[in-house]
């Protein structure tokens, strides 16, 4: 599935209008004199984030719109993964447990529930009781942080 996610945001982010990329840049911060101008290359992953993720003037978000237009076979693997991203959610969690290599069990202090968050990066890296604030892909079984390439 993080093959498929990764693929998917690829695309996703191909899809993102010029003019949703400075509407959203202006709502954050980023946009200056017409140009979009980051401090660091995580400052453009929020931007993505956001225009993917947040709900434009229509109410609908860019990845519900891509779903609805260009939907993959009903049982393929991103289906799977698109039907999980229109669930995607921003939230504040308390790292609880680490399992190295695999991830780590996470208390949602919004939402006061529990889950676990598949990133062996984070897994090798996470300590307990760390605070970390996300953008979540709820998948069956476990949680998905979102990863948006910057490329």
């Amino acid at each position: 599935m993080r093959e498929v996610g990764l693929h998917l945001n690829n695309v996703l982010v191909g899809t993102i209008p010029k003019r949703t990329l400075q509407e959203c840049g202006r709502k954050l911060g980023f946009l200056r004199k017409g140009t979009l101008v980051f401090d660091t290359e995580d400052e453009m992953s929020v931007l993505m984030d956001y225009c993917l993720y947040d709900p434009g003037p229509n109410g609908r978000t860019l990845v519900s719109t891509f779903l609805e237009k260009s939907p993959p076979p009903a049982d393929s693997a991103e289906m799977v993964a698109l039907q999980a991203m229109t669930y995607s959610y921003y939230s504040l969690f308390q790292i609880t447990d680490v399992e190295r290599g695999v991830g780590v069990s996470v208390q949602d202090l919004l939402r006061d529930e529990t889950g676990f968050l598949v990133d062996i990066g984070f897994g090798n890296t996470a300590q307990r009781h760390l605070m970390l604030a996300s953008r979540i892909i709820p998948m069956e079984g476990f949680l998905r942080p979102v990863h948006l390439p910057l490329s």
